[in-house]
């Protein structure tokens, strides 16, 4: 209540005189009525003022508080209704975001400059302004569309598809200026005090006793944790108004398209992102594609457009991006730009918020599928829940500070699961902090951590999922990375961040059980790297598999019941199909490296990378890659080629890289 957004006065009195109205058939409604309009038109103005720009000033910070005769009757007049009458205006006066704000905290004052920038009478207007900046839809036009050439007057659809994105990077940059207001005040050490797993593999149930709870608080020292509750207050008001801003935001304004995929690229991840994009065609994908290229690639766009028209012959496949000065009126150094907005770690978090679609696929570009992946959007616990998430084979390492700068403490009483079986009921699990993983409690983290390199995610219901890791992973490196995932200092990417949001707002959502297994060839190149790939699973099988689950532990008695993680999983996670296959040797998505060094290969003799029979049924990756990689890069070499070509300093050599990739589809083709 203390952090209520106050949403306008427009739309405000609007809203009063309607509910006044309503009200006003009987002298209790009638006291309602006068209460309402008095909160509008005495008590909000005197809290909130606006100036000619349209941004907020607090104009009572700085003054003693002055009751006035008006505000006396009200609270007179508030006094005399019954308690349930209090409560229900109370709950009204709440729910319309009127009373009890703070002016004096800056973030609220953003988060309210959002709101009316953002709310629904911006989102109506969203139309008037397009057609007012395209004039095609004038009586001007006619001249104007005259004297200009046809080739260069935007059409409609362009010049919407124009203000979206304009209207998204304002809402970004809005954003980050919320989240930069609230920067934790200090660097976490990341010297770990404790013993650990050294096989944190989810099914080692061994050393159980070095995930506890007592066990883990010895990790991280009180005294390492500087300005904890400083900092908790920081990351607390941040998540309550991005929790306020969800509900108020036109997300059909912000993202226009229904369903979609993002893949983040820029640099050599671009010519990679293509390959995928064939991949996706190849295996029957329809859906939309667009390409996410960071600020500091900002100079790839035109180039990522023009290869992806080749990549995609479904002609569905865009490039976007964000500005790289996104936050120029903030922060004028652009060091400091670049740590809030252009960091390789931060690229997929952005990939899913700049997309145009409201449901979005993030797929890495390291990660292939090996089928059509278009009835994900139409499974049942992703409609249910509005994210799909895939898992790693680690188990969970989160701090016990978490919980408590959060202030949520895990049911030290209840045990809710045995790892990956969470079907147990927790009467035959019993705690103990000692032996008992802090991850098997009620009401944490669940043990299973996820890959957040594959992410359905349905906006409509998990925007604010996505701004609250945005939190978590732009002051990752310094902050939140350690405490959600306490593996040291080679971590980079903060993987836990949607699931630590997710538990934050209890926002639903399905992980997959079925773990990402490792597919080793016993096979090295000549560098003498092990070649293998890691593979995701169906989700549709892998529910399938837990409802049976669910089915036969019905029917079983106590002493069965008590049946670990690793049983659980082997007896019920048999059947399985493959949906996506990570490489893990960079040189098989680069083309360009695998002919300087000659690489995938042995003695000069070309040889197949997968040759599992489990992958090639699916589809012929390498195939399908190396066919994109001849049209994409040898093909009209002026025009098609040339990205290919100037990576190169000598013509001669491009002409032996594109020979050397012809004869290397001819081996694949045999």
């Amino acid at each position: 209540m203390a952090n209520a957004l106050y949403t306008g006065n427009n739309t405000t009195k609007y809203k009063i005189k309607k509910f006044g109205k309503k009200l006003a058939s009987n002298r209790k409604k009638l006291i309602y009525a006068v209460i309402t309009l008095f909160c509008v038109f005495w008590i909000i103005p005197s809290i909130f003022s606006s100036n000619s720009n349209g941004s907020i000033k607090n104009t009572s910070s700085n003054s003693a508080v002055k009751i006035s005769s008006e505000d006396q009757l009200f609270f007179a007049q508030f006094e005399k209704l019954s308690d349930s009458d209090k409560e229900k205006l109370t709950k009204h006066l709440v729910q319309e975001n009127y009373l009890m704000n703070k002016p004096d905290d800056e973030l609220l004052l953003i988060a309210q400059s959002i709101i009316e920038e953002f709310g629904s009478q911006k989102g109506d207007s969203l139309d008037d302004e397009i057609k007012s900046n395209n004039p095609s839809s004038s009586q001007d036009s006619a001249k104007a569309s005259s004297s200009s050439s046809a080739a260069n007057t935007l059409s409609e659809e362009d010049v919407h598809k124009e203000s979206l994105k304009t209207y998204r990077s304002s809402f970004l940059s809005k954003i980050l200026k919320l989240l930069i207001s609230k920067e934790p005040s200090s660097v976490i050490s990341r010297k770990i005090d404790c013993e650990l797993p050294d096989d944190l593999s989810i099914l080692n149930i061994k050393e159980n006793n070095l995930l506890s709870l007592k066990n883990l608080q010895k990790c991280l020292g009180q005294k390492k944790i500087d300005d904890k509750v400083k900092n908790s207050n920081l990351h607390n008001t941040y998540a309550t108004q991005i929790k306020a801003l969800a509900k108020n935001l036109p997300l059909d304004k912000l993202y226009d398209s229904e369903q979609g995929v993002v893949i983040p690229a820029g640099g050599k991840n671009t010519l990679l992102a293509m390959g995928i994009v064939s991949l996706l065609r190849e295996v029957g994908s329809e859906l939309p594609i667009e390409i996410y290229i960071p600020p500091r690639y900002i100079d790839e766009l035109d180039s990522c457009n023009f290869m992806s028209t080749v990549s995609d012959p479904l002609k569905k496949t865009s490039c976007i991006s964000n500005s790289a000065d996104i936050l120029d009126k903030v922060l004028i150094d652009e060091e400091k730009q670049s740590n809030y907005i252009d960091r390789s770690d931060l690229d997929d978090i952005f990939a899913l918020l700049v997309s145009t679609s409201r449901q979005t696929l993030l797929i890495d570009p390291l990660y292939f599928p090996l089928k059509n992946i278009d009835y994900l959007f139409e499974f049942e616990k992703f409609t249910e829940t509005g994210m799909l998430l895939w898992p790693r084979s680690l188990h969970r390492l989160t701090s016990p500070v978490f919980y408590e700068m959060i202030e949520r403490q895990p049911n030290l009483q209840k045990r809710n699961r045995h790892g990956i079986n969470d079907i147990t009921n927790g009467y035959f699990f019993k705690p103990d902090e000692v032996t008992t993983p802090l991850a098997d409690l009620e009401d944490a983290l669940p043990d299973k951590t996820i890959d957040s390199r594959i992410i359905l995610v349905d906006k409509n219901t998990q925007i604010d999922t996505l701004l609250i890791s945005l939190y978590y992973q732009v002051f990752g490196q310094t902050w939140y990375n350690f405490l959600l995932e306490m593996k040291g200092d080679e971590m980079k990417f903060n993987h836990e961040s949607y699931m630590a949001s997710l538990y934050l707002l209890n926002k639903p959502y399905y992980l997959l059980n079925t773990i990402n297994d490792e597919v080793y060839f016993n096979k090295k190149d000549n560098t003498g790297t092990e070649l293998q790939l890691k593979i995701q699973y169906d989700p549709v099988i892998d529910y399938k598999n837990y409802v049976g689950a669910e089915s036969e532990m019905a029917t079983w008695s106590g002493a069965e019941l008590q049946i670990d993680s690793n049983a659980f999983y082997k007896q019920f996670y048999t059947e399985k199909d493959l949906l996506f296959a990570s490489g893990i040797h960079p040189a098989m998505f680069d083309p360009i490296d695998q002919f300087k060094h000659k690489l995938l290969m042995n003695n000069q003799v070309f040889f197949r990378y997968i040759e599992s029979a489990d992958v090639l049924k699916k589809i012929d990756i390498e195939l399908v890659l190396t066919k994109n990689y001849v049209n994409l890069l040898c093909k009209n070499r002026e025009s098609i080629g040339f990205y290919a070509a100037e990576k190169f300093t000598e013509p001669e050599e491009y002409t032996e890289f594109c020979e050397y990739l012809e004869e290397k589809l001819k081996f694949l083709k045999k």
